[in-house]
């Protein structure tokens, strides 16, 4: 009886306010949002999904897209900067009288509750046992407490008719990933979202286990020396590959081009093969996500030891894709990709070889970024620490310019240093003058990586090269 009435009360304000179900996603973005965000809207791009406005709100990334649920939610596996992917299935009505209700705690309680039902039941169709549920409040309305009360009045609610467990909230508002990885709420579980521009269904989920696994868990890593996060890898792999340049790369004539970087029919990251290139792999981390986007891969550092980690980092995460027994989006390409590793001075390395299977690279990469900080330096103090380092970025993209290669697309982590009496020293700031007069221009404004407290921060920076007319140009312009 207490049931029946709990439904009946719910119910009204459940079937009044649902709406037909569209293609409206909700994206969770990460912790470096502007980043994540750019992220998105580049992979959406590249991978040819129409959407309208990317509109942002704090970090909820909301879109219209022209795919199906099972696309989108296989977005999951390639972004590096969103967390959760929620498909709508309601939302807000364009009315006076809803829009002064949202703020009554009551009134979102009986909503969701009658969403949370509807959805546990539709689950059921297919499921058996045990299921489970959570539910995260993106919109800040309502309380953890008022949440996980939420959530045990569900479950006594329904338990004459399905068996559940519900995943209460243990910080903040929301459940965290690793707490939907391990209840499977993207999958035989429900996850509802709320948010501000309505209420979801969690469809995809980016296994934090799997991130954490090639982050600390590889065999060989030089902490001292510095290595590029795994996340902050994949995202300027996408970021990169979805800067297109004007016009293709040298061909090499009577070769087919190799054809590589394939997720699935529906997800092609380039019409034509391309190459992920990083000349300063160090311990590997750019060249293994790219791996785990389907790429093919060039990696050379000029350290023995660095190539040596890279090597062994990049067998070891083969090993893993071989004996894993989870899905792993992109398994067979993967397996097949082409991985080059060796011991090279990039300021002096004859790339045009390399890429001679190719009709399309990028280059993705993290030069030497200086030495540890803790304190904050003087601003005269960073600027002579960083000429010897500005001179290598210089050597470097120098001869890159000298490849044979008509027009290319760079992402170039520079270091970004807090000081401690003129904000902060941008090393790519001081250095562009020089870089544009060899001939390569800005894609876009660069982007920010890096933590409050960092004293040396990661400014990344998105070049097109497009080459002068001739050689000798290129020489007189880097006197």
């Amino acid at each position: 009886m207490l049931r029946a009435r709990w439904l009946s009360a719910a119910e009204p304000v459940f079937s009044k306010l649902m709406l037909k179900p569209d293609n409206k996603y909700f994206f969770v973005l990460g912790r470096e949002r502007e980043i994540a965000r750019e992220e998105l809207r580049a992979v959406l791009r590249r991978l040819n999904f129409g959407f309208g406005d990317l509109n942002v709100t704090d970090n909820i990334a909301f879109a219209n897209l022209d795919r199906d649920e099972a696309e989108v939610a296989k977005l999951s596996g390639i972004l590096g900067g969103t967390t959760k992917i929620f498909r709508a299935t309601q939302s807000k009505m364009d009315n006076e009288q809803y829009e002064q209700r949202t703020t009554d705690r009551e009134y979102c309680s009986k909503l969701i509750a009658g969403l949370t039902a509807e959805l546990i039941r539709r689950k059921k169709r297919g499921v058996t046992g045990k299921i489970n549920f959570g539910i995260s409040d993106y919109s800040k309305t309502l309380s953890k407490e008022k949440i996980n009360t939420l959530g045990l009045e569900v479950k006594r609610a329904l338990r004459g008719d399905l068996s559940l467990r519900f995943v209460p909230i243990r910080e903040g508002r929301e459940l965290s990933t690793i707490q939907s990885l391990k209840g499977d709420l993207a999958g035989r579980g429900v996850e509802v979202g709320l948010f501000d521009q309505g209420i979801g269904i969690l469809i995809g989920l980016s296994n934090p286990e799997e991130w954490a696994r090639r982050d600390y868990q590889k065999p060989a890593g030089d902490k001292y020396s510095g290595m590029t996060p795994p996340k902050l890898a994949r995202m300027m792999i996408n970021l990169a590959l979805s800067q297109r340049p004007k016009a293709g790369s040298r061909k090499v004539e009577g070769r087919r081009p190799k054809v590589g970087g394939r997720i699935g029919t529906a997800f092609s990251l380039q019409p034509s093969a391309c190459v992920v290139v990083d000349p300063f792999c160090g311990s590997g981390n750019i060249l293994m996500e790219a791996l785990m986007l389907g790429c093919d891969m060039i990696g050379s550092d000029i350290s023995e030891k660095a190539v040596a980690d890279s090597k062994a980092n990049v067998d070891w995460l083969l090993e893993q894709i071989r004996n894993s027994k989870s899905e792993i989006l992109n398994k067979s390409e993967i397996q097949n990709s082409n991985v080059k590793i060796f011991q090279a001075d990039a300021t002096e390395l004859d790339f045009p070889p390399l890429f001679e299977n190719y009709d399309h690279f990028v280059v993705v990469t993290e030069p030497y970024l200086g030495q540890p900080k803790k304190m904050k330096p003087s601003f005269n103090a960073v600027r002579g620490e960083y000429t010897k380092i500005k001179k290598l970025y210089l050597d470097f993209l120098k001869n890159l310019a000298l490849s044979h290669f008509h027009t290319f697309t760079l992402c170039l982590v520079f270091p970004l240093v807090e000081s401690v009496d003129r904000g902060r020293f941008s090393l790519y700031a001081e250095s562009v003058d020089e870089i544009r007069k060899l001939g390569y221009t800005e894609l876009r404004s660069p982007l920010v990586y890096g933590r409050d407290y960092q004293v040396v921060k990661r400014e990344i920076v998105f070049l097109n090269f497009q080459e002068p007319n001739t050689k000798s140009q290129i020489n007189s312009n880097s006197q």
